[in-house]
């Protein structure tokens, strides 16, 4: 400070226009000087002078030290700065003094000096993690090593101390407390929720026992239990948790769709940290890189991204019922389907195929089923009253609050809808249905026609009875032609039976004839007469007439 005085003073000088300076200016100069030279021998001046000298010392022996543990003098420096604040007695004399050395320290602090205490508090909560882990093991071997991680970094006690009297916590070090914070309990939720999308009790674990047993009595501890209080802690820190878990379940969120709904308790969970912290963007920016990354790439088969998407939709819906986070999330895959030449043929295969439907097959048999042209009808549109469980839609603030506009969809449309919706026309649909009805019934040898009926009366219901009209008669000729060829048969069988009867009594009427060579034209005629009518058992008795 002498020195940027000495240099501006000739700048001062040479400003005046006689190029003397006046009485009045030299006697400010004097009182600047006096005061620059005093700074240097205040008390918070010479103790903040000391308290780096000390680092600066502990760096230059120890210059094979990695930057991250340059931490290590800072607890015992911290405590003798307290000290010399408080002169001796058992607390800061005046608020002035506070003010004098916070200045002083922090006007002498080096760039990297907020990012020490950020790594000291880091040591300390790695401490405390580690005797949680250890806690939770109950392992009874313990070898000097593991010991050693669990004893504490530095005398907590006396340096949380320190800093409440310094009076720094809340004003100087609230950032790199809340990033050793942060950084502990991302580490911690990664380690306990990871890969883990079937219990849906994940959050409640982490929020209750594992944040009241190791990051609220450490916060306590740093910040006092009255100011725990009176801060509003306990609040913080239930949305950094639920901020964490929420940052970790988005990084998975392609995983939690492939495996959904497998994964319902994992989306359950995601939607209630979602409500705490807002963090629906995040989410479908994630969410919307990710199925580009992974999704939508010529390497895919169309079935796959067609049963992804159906996923999103629903596990969305679980999240947002407004469907406005799915209007942002899947427009790329709609738009990449729309391109592929094989979309319309892979729906209507697994609306209509059961091996290879899956969620399609179902959909088109739900109970519930409207007409494509109704389902996209807002459900405030229906002439039905609403009943008991009726709920209004999201309010226009949360949704505007969410994802920053109001989905026009309202939600209301299934997943067939959303499918055809991906044309804007069911006759694409239609046409590929009549096509693959068409190959169906050509190739089906036995003209068994139950299933084709069957899916056909499904289909008649979601696209219009007009729309499959040609459908039907295909399947009635087929019908009509399986009646007309089964009593062509029929016929053909009776005539062939008839004739093989009828040759077979003429062969028994020659036999007959053969046996008797001696009969005239009248007893011949009669014997003739009682073989047509089934009166063999009287040959013996005739013939011995006839003798």
């Amino acid at each position: 400070m002498v020195s940027a005085a000495v240099a501006a003073a000739p700048t001062a000088v040479s400003s005046h226009p006689t190029g003397k300076m006046k009485p009045s200016d030299m006697e400010k100069w004097k009182r600047a000087f006096a005061r620059a030279s005093s700074y240097k021998t205040r008390p918070s001046t010479v103790a903040a002078t000391e308290f780096f000298d000390q680092a600066n010392t502990s760096a230059e022996n120890n210059s094979n030290v990695a930057s991250s543990e340059r931490w290590r003098t800072l607890p015992d420096r911290l405590v003798e700065l307290s000290n010399r604040l408080c002169d001796g007695s058992d607390h800061v004399q005046s608020e002035r003094d506070r003010l004098a050395f916070t200045a002083a320290v922090f006007a002498a602090a080096p760039p990297d000096f907020l990012e020490s205490f950020r790594d000291m508090f880091a040591a300390a909560l790695t401490v405390r993690q580690a005797r949680w882990n250890h806690d939770s093991q109950d392992e009874d071997e313990e070898d000097a090593n593991e010991m050693e991680s669990l004893s504490p970094p530095f005398n907590e006690s006396d340096v949380y101390e320190a800093l409440r009297t310094l009076g720094w916590i809340q004003t100087k070090l609230a950032k790199p407390m809340g990033e050793a914070l942060h950084d502990t309990i991302l580490s911690a939720v990664r380690d306990m929720v990871g890969g883990e999308f079937e219990d849906g009790t994940m959050l409640e674990q982490v929020a209750q026992t594992w944040k009241d047993t190791v990051i609220v009595p450490w916060v306590r501890d740093v910040v006092g239990s009255d100011a725990y209080k009176t801060d509003a802690w306990e609040s913080k820190l239930d949305f950094a948790v639920a901020e964490c878990f929420a940052t970790i379940r988005i990084g998975e969120i392609f995983d939690i769709v492939a495996t959904f709904p497998d994964s319902l308790p994992a989306v359950h969970e995601l939607r209630d940290a979602l409500d705490r912290t807002r963090m629906h963007t995040k989410l479908a920016t994630e969410l919307r890189a990710s199925l580009s990354r992974r999704l939508i790439h010529p390497g895919a088969n169309t079935s796959q991204i067609i049963s992804v998407y159906c996923n999103v939709i629903k596990l969305l819906r679980e999240i947002d019922p407004s469907d406005g986070l799915l209007d942002v999330v899947a427009e790329p895959v709609r738009s990449y389907l729309r391109g592929r030449n094989d979309t319309v043929r892979c729906i209507v295969t697994s609306l209509t195929d059961e091996k290879a439907g899956g969620d399609l097959y179902e959909e088109l048999r739900r109970q519930d089923a409207r007409p494509l042209e109704q389902a996209q009808l807002d459900s405030d549109d229906e002439g039905d009253a609403p009943d008991y469980d009726w709920s209004p839609p999201p309010s226009l603030f949360k949704q505007r609050g969410t994802m920053g506009y109001v989905s026009q969809s309202g939600g209301t449309g299934d997943i067939l809808s959303m499918l055809v919706g991906i044309y804007g026309s069911k006759e694409l649909f239609v046409n590929e249905y009549r096509v693959m009805l068409a190959d169906k019934l050509l190739a089906n040898l036995d003209f068994d026609t139950d299933k084709e009926v069957h899916n056909l009366e499904l289909l008649k219901l979601r696209f219009g009875e007009l729309s499959m009209r040609q459908c039907e008669i295909m399947i009635k000729d087929i019908d009509d032609s399986k009646r007309i060829n089964s009593n062509i048969r029929e016929t053909i069988v009776e005539k062939k039976k008839r004739r093989k009867e009828d040759q077979q009594k003429n062969r028994d009427l020659k036999g007959v004839r053969g046996s008797l060579p001696g009969l005239g034209g009248r007893d011949a005629a009669f014997l003739g007469c009682v073989a047509m009518w089934g009166l063999e058992g009287d040959f013996h008795a005739f013939s011995r007439y006839c003798e």
